[in-house]
């Protein structure tokens, strides 16, 4: 078998004869930093839906500020939006949740200290954090059997509780514990825990700290990754260098090539910057979620 990084310098065809073991090693960082930025895209869904989530919130609190045809079907109509944007914000954090294993396990192996690391993190987010139980249990509840949310609560309240003073606007997502109680397959423990909260239980500060909860699962696999991501882009990197030695020409895309003594193509391996750009934008971009049951938005004005 013959091995080598071909590709085009200043337009012109190049290929740079490899060793096997060189072959190896830009196809196993290949694969990694592709695992890494497909988690990386994951938490962007979660991240996005959590963002829809809150901002379909404050559009009918500010609808109810605004418009006078606030009648039976459009309160439907808002209920039904913001438990749409739930359901959706559930999905994908299950789907982060699972696909994230598979995701350690192909660049680490399955009983790794890294997939453990991830074991111990989820389990200890799921033990400590009373949004993620529920909100779990919830997304099952909403695969199976019922809707997320059972009543839309929209009204203001006075400020100062003086005539004349500010109105603050606030919707508020009510869960409803005996909706839940006629699904026999709803969780037990996380029932009995929603019961001593109350017959009816705002969603929005739950859904805050599971979406933060998994904001810390993320933040703990960027830490594990960290040195190896620094090698695998340092392998493509080295890569498309290697293309270009003595030619002077930049490499925007080369591949490593696998050929057998017929010349045949066995295995290509593409490389180049785009990916390993968007993995660390997506890194930028949503570098806080692990924060944000302690923050939200407010329309009101700051006296200072």
């Amino acid at each position: 078998m013959k091995y080598s990084i071909t590709g085009r310098v200043r337009a012109v065809p190049r290929s740079v004869e490899i060793t096997s073991e060189q072959f190896k090693a830009v196809k196993d960082a290949k694969t990694s930093l592709m695992n890494a930025l497909f988690m990386e895209e994951k938490l962007n869904y979660v991240v996005e839906n959590y963002c829809e989530m809150e901002r379909e919130l404050f559009t009918v609190g500010l609808n109810d500020i605004l418009f006078s045809d606030q009648d039976w079907s459009r309160l439907m109509s808002e209920l039904h939006a913001i438990s749409r944007r739930i359901v959706n914000l559930l999905s994908s954090c299950r789907l982060y949740l699972d696909q994230i294993v598979r995701n350690v396990h192909t660049i680490y192996g399955r009983g790794s200290a890294q997939a453990e690391a991830l074991v111990r993190k989820k389990s200890e987010e799921r033990d400590s954090v009373f949004g993620y139980r529920v909100m779990g249990a919830l997304r099952n509840h909403v695969q199976h059997c019922g809707l997320p949310l059972h009543c839309l609560g929209v009204g203001g309240t006075l400020v100062d509780g003086e005539p004349g003073s500010a109105v603050r606007h606030t919707v508020t997502a009510w869960l409803s514990v005996a909706a839940l109680e006629g699904n026999t397959g709803f969780d037990k423990a996380v029932l009995s825990e929603l019961r001593d909260k109350g017959e009816d239980i705002d969603l929005k500060p739950l859904i805050r700290e599971y979406v933060a909860s998994i904001g810390r699962v993320h933040l703990t696999i960027r830490g594990f990754l960290e040195d190896g991501i620094a090698r695998w882009e340092a392998t493509l990197t080295g890569a498309m260098a290697k293309l270009g030695e003595g030619v002077g020409g930049e490499v925007a895309y080369c591949s490593g090539e696998a050929r057998d003594e017929c010349g045949k193509l066995v295995e290509r391996v593409g490389v180049f910057d785009d990916f390993m750009r968007r993995r660390r934008e997506l890194v930028r971009k949503n570098q806080h979620l692990a924060h944000c049951a302690r923050h939200f938005v407010t329309g009101e004005v700051d006296d200072a």
